[in-house]
């Protein structure tokens, strides 16, 4: 986090808005699975979307600007 926060503050400097970071997010479980076939545990997606939202909200908290993406485009 303090990389990112001493980037974003350059950037600010410089007078320039820093690029938001890429936080991933999963679709479904059977997009989950299928990049992961490896892990039986098929509620992991879950967890990973809930800790993508709450690292979005600390980042945003600390003024810096977050995106989330599915983790895969669409077919």
């Amino acid at each position: 986090m303090e990389i990112a926060s001493s980037a974003a503050r350059v950037a600010r400097e410089r007078g320039v808005e820093p690029a938001p970071l890429m936080l991933a997010y999963w679709r479904d479980a059977a997009q989950w699975a299928k990049a992961h076939p490896e892990d039986e545990d098929a509620g992991m997606w879950r967890i990973e979307n809930a800790a993508a939202r709450l690292a979005a909200d600390r980042l945003h908290a600390m003024g810096l600007p977050v995106a989330i993406a599915y983790a895969e485009p669409e077919a």
